[in-house]
C-alpha cells in the first residue's frame, strides 16, 4: 500500500504558535507498533502540537494508515533507506520552514506544559534545545564528588528548534538514529552555528517504556565516557544537575589552579562589565 506525503498548511492558522513533531516509525511486531502509536496519540492530545510527521517504512506505514488521525502525516520511506538523522532534519528544513519543530524518538512523550511561551527565543537567540528524557533521578548521585564526571548526558531524546537550520546536513547521514550516544556527535555539528541547552527544567519529556524497570533503560546516562571520542562530541549536562553544583565544586573537582581561576574570572569580568 503506497502512502503519499501530504503537507497542507491552513492559511488562517499561525503554525508558529504550535509545534510540529517529526519522528521515525519502525517496528518489527504489532505489540511494539501499538506501543509507539500510544506514545504518538499521547502527544497528539497535547494542545501545543500542530501535527506529527512520521517517517515510516512500508510495513509500519501500513499500520499507521490503518490507524489514521487528521493531525498525523505519514511519509513512506524506501525499505533500503537508513534510519539516520539526515532524513529528520532534512524534512524539517524542507517542509516546516518558519515553524517550531521537535525531532524526537518514537517512545518519547512531551509533558503538557506552557514551555511554548519561550519558544520564540529560538529565533532571537539562535538556540537549539537538545533535551534528555527524565526518569526517577537518584539525588545522591549528583552529590558524590567522584561521580561528577558522569554528569554529562550522552543521550538526548528531543531536539527543539525553529526551522530551517542553517546547516549542511550531509554529515548527519553518518550517524544512526537508533545507536545510543550518537547524539553527542550530532550536537557537535549543531554547536558550530547554534547555542545548545539541555533544559530539563522547562522542557520535560519522558520515555514511555513497555517495562517498569526504568533504572535499566534510563536515557540520562551516568557512566564513563570510555566509548566516546570526547574531542568529536558536544556534551551537555542537563540544567537540573548543574543547579545542584556550585562553581567552587567544579573548580575543586577539575583541580584548576589559582592562576587559571584568576584568568577565568578576568574573562567573565571583561565580558560582562
Amino acid at each position: 500500500m503506497n502512502i503519499d506525503l501530504e503537507v497542507k498548511r491552513k492559511k488562517n492558522k499561525n503554525t508558529t504558535d504550535y509545534l510540529n513533531i517529526i519522528t521515525y516509525f519502525r517496528s518489527s511486531d504489532e505489540a511494539t507498533s501499538k506501543h509507539y502509536l500510544n506514545c504518538i496519540q499521547e502527544n497528539l492530545k497535547n494542545p501545543i502540537v500542530n501535527k506529527i510527521i512520521c517517517l515510516a517504512f512500508p510495513e509500519s506505514g501500513e499500520f499507521l494508515h490503518a490507524n489514521p488521525d487528521p493531525k498525523l502525516i505519514v511519509h513512506l520511506l524506501e525499505e533500503t533507506d537508513l534510519e539516520n538523522y539526515y532524513h529528520l532534519f532534512h524534512y524539517a528544513n524542507l517542509y516546516c520552514q518558519g515553524d517550531f519543530c521537535a525531532i524526537l524518538r518514537t517512545d518519547i512523550v512531551i509533558e503538557q506544559n506552557d514551555f511554548m511561551t519561550f519558544l520564540p527565543a529560538f529565533h532571537k537567540e539562535n538556540l537549539v534545545y537538545a533535551v534528555s528524557a527524565l526518569f526517577r533521578m537518584d539525588e545522591k548521585v549528583w552529590k558524590e564528588q567522584d561521580k561528577m564526571s558522569n554528569f554529562y548526558s550522552l543521550n538526548h531524546d528531543i531536539w527543539l528548534f525553529q526551522s530551517p537550520l542553517d546547516l549542511s546536513l550531509e554529515d548527519f547521514k553518518k550517524y544512526s538514529f537508533n545507536i545510543s550516544e550518537s547524539e553527542g556527535y550530532i550536537n557537535k555539528i549543531l554547536s558550530e552555528k547554534y547555542s545548545l541547552i539541555n533544559d530539563t527544567e522547562n522542557i520535560r519529556v519522558f520515555s514511555i517504556r513497555t517495562t517498569d524497570d526504568n533504572s535499566a533503560s534510563d536515557r540520562l546516562r551516568t557512566k564513563n565516557l570510555e566509548s566516546v571520542n570526547v574531542k568529536e562530541v558536544y556534551l551537555l549536562p542537563e540544567t537540573e544537575i548543574l543547579k545542584k553544583l556550585t562553581v567552587d565544586q567544579l573548580l575543586q573537582h577539575f583541580e584548576i589552579d589559582d592562576l587559571s581561576i584568576y584568568k577565568l574570572k578576568c574573562r567573565i569580568f571583561t565580558k560582562k562589565i
